[in-house]
């Protein structure tokens, strides 16, 4: 026979009761807290101090921190308001501005300035890329050689 599990409440950090409690157990990739059953942890501490969800609802965290169990966070709700909440955050995952200037197609223009950065630095040290690049430089500087520019 397994051990027992611990009781969901051992889980959670309480700092503050108006503040979010941190969920200290298991996280799925995209940040809410998971617990035993496949609920999610979120969804567990509401119908433990509220009471069930309606079958129509869906939970939304009002603070916006999927990582919160604290129960007066969340607020069943359709899941089109769920949605448009969703969509005025005012910073994106990793923190920069959601503003006109910072977004392209609903993305962050940060976000994807570093990503592309990194990405470019790691493929450009690749052996086979360098050696095309050599190329490209060594025809480039030909065909502008023959034209009568040397540099």
């Amino acid at each position: 026979m397994g051990r027992p599990a611990k009781p969901f409440w051992s889980y959670v950090q309480i700092n503050n009761p108006f503040l979010c409690w941190e969920w200290l157990g298991g996280k799925c990739s995209d940040g809410y807290g998971s617990c035993s059953g496949g609920n999610g942890a979120h969804r567990r501490s509401y119908e433990l101090v509220i009471g069930n969800i309606p079958d129509n609802l869906e939970l939304d965290h009002l603070c916006r921190n999927r990582s919160c169990v604290n129960p007066y966070h969340l607020e069943a709700v359709t899941h089109k308001v769920n949605t448009q909440r969703g969509l005025t955050k005012t910073v994106c995952k990793r923190g920069h501005p959601r503003t006109p200037e910072n977004l392209t197609r609903n993305r962050c223009r940060e976000c994807m300035r570093t990503h592309n950065s990194n990405f470019n630095k790691e493929y450009n040290q690749r052996p086979e890329v360098k050696a095309r690049h050599a190329a490209r430089e060594r025809q480039r500087r030909a065909t502008l050689r023959g034209k009568g520019i040397d540099f």
